[in-house]
């Protein structure tokens, strides 16, 4: 078994508790591999945890680390687990309309949801709430939210250590046909809810969250890349569906006025091939049209994992040499992936190009 295959079984024991060979033992090389890519794709307490739930054979020194990782993991989760709760009492009640998005509202669905690496919290407040909601948490949190120019899409503040996002545009699209589309859905969706502890955290309706987070995962890949925690998220929101004739109907026909059906078809090959996702979960029949674009995605991923951290020349995120390598990895992926979704790539092309090439002059 290749290290990469011993990767895989190990994401794919956690995520649908399937048991390893009993008796595996991994020695301190293979086993500083695994987890320097495990790092590199945001899913080190996924591999911990495997390691652990099916008493994975290791060293004293790799033991004692995976301990320290699967703590500090946990710890964090908890203090932002906190945070989110904090958020939601805070305007429960209160005649605003938000919801949460991505993070802990998905961990929650993970089989030991304190595993999930996290992130910051990202939440969405309909346009006629928003500045109600600013200034509500400016008095009650007692700090200040700054306002930049350049945020297109949601203004960012701290508490107690943990970065919000509170979004006024949940995801910017090149083609306006696609902006005005995707907000009205958002206009007129209904809410759900997921319990965070005792806490109610409003949520998208379960079809228009898969679509969401799907988006999300495939602007950052075609952008400059993602790691597989976001291709755990996925995996994870259709584990938990029926997506019985019916709901796979409506997020097909989501995806259809999108122009994104068969990019979506690519990821969830990806979660079929790689990461254990039943086939009968599959929303479209599987084909050979889009299997070439499968590799090449999985070539971007361990390229250059988390959100592009990876894989580059130049490290620090600034400066005309990294801007040109950035644009130059942008023109490639959003030229391979035209016919993928060719309205969104096609306005990409045509209207973010030039303005991107003009600053850059």
């Amino acid at each position: 078994m290749s290290l990469k295959e011993l990767f895989f079984k190990l994401i794919r024991s956690e995520l649908w508790q399937e048991e390893l060979p009993s008796g595996m033992s991994i020695d301190h090389d293979k086993f500083q591999k695994l987890m320097a890519m495990a790092r590199k794709q945001t899913v080190e307490g996924l591999v911990s945890s495997a390691f652990m739930q099916n008493n994975v054979s290791l060293g004293v020194v790799d033991a004692a680390r995976l301990l320290s990782v699967s703590g500090s993991i946990v710890k964090a989760n908890r203090n932002i687990n906190n945070e989110v709760k904090a958020l939601c009492t805070m305007l429960s009640g209160r005649d605003v309309k938000y919801f949460l998005v991505k993070g802990q509202t998905l961990a929650m669905l993970y089989p030991h949801p304190e595993v999930r690496t996290c992130g910051d919290i990202d939440f969405y407040v309909f346009p006629e709430y928003f500045e109600e909601v600013v200034t509500l948490i400016e008095k009650e949190w007692q700090i200040t939210i700054k306002r930049c120019e350049e945020d297109e899409q949601h203004i960012s503040f701290e508490h107690h250590g943990v970065i919000f996002e509170m979004h006024y545009c949940l995801m910017k699209f090149s083609s306006s046909r696609n902006q005005k589309e995707f907000d009205r859905m958002i206009d007129t969706s209904s809410l759900s809810y997921r319990y965070i502890d005792d806490v109610r955290v409003p949520i998208l309706d379960e079809t228009l969250n898969l679509v969401y987070t799907f988006l999300h995962l495939y602007h950052h890949l075609i952008e400059i890349g993602v790691g597989l925690r976001q291709f755990c998220d996925v995996a994870m929101i259709m584990k938990q569906m029926d997506l019985d004739a019916e709901q796979k109907k409506r997020v097909v026909t989501i995806l259809r006025r999108l122009n994104f059906e068969k990019a979506f078809h690519v990821i969830e090959l990806i979660l079929n091939k790689y990461l254990g996702l039943d086939d009968s979960k599959l929303i479209l029949p599987k084909g050979n049209e889009e299997n070439k674009y499968v590799e090449f995605f999985m070539r971007i991923v361990f390229k250059r994992g988390n959100f592009g951290k990876y894989g580059r020349k130049n490290a620090v995120r600034s400066g005309w040499k990294y801007n040109c390598e950035v644009f130059a990895i942008k023109v490639k992926h959003y030229g391979r992936t035209v016919l993928l979704s060719p309205r969104e790539n096609i306005a990409f092309i045509f209207k973010q190009l030039p303005k991107k090439i003009i600053s850059m002059a």
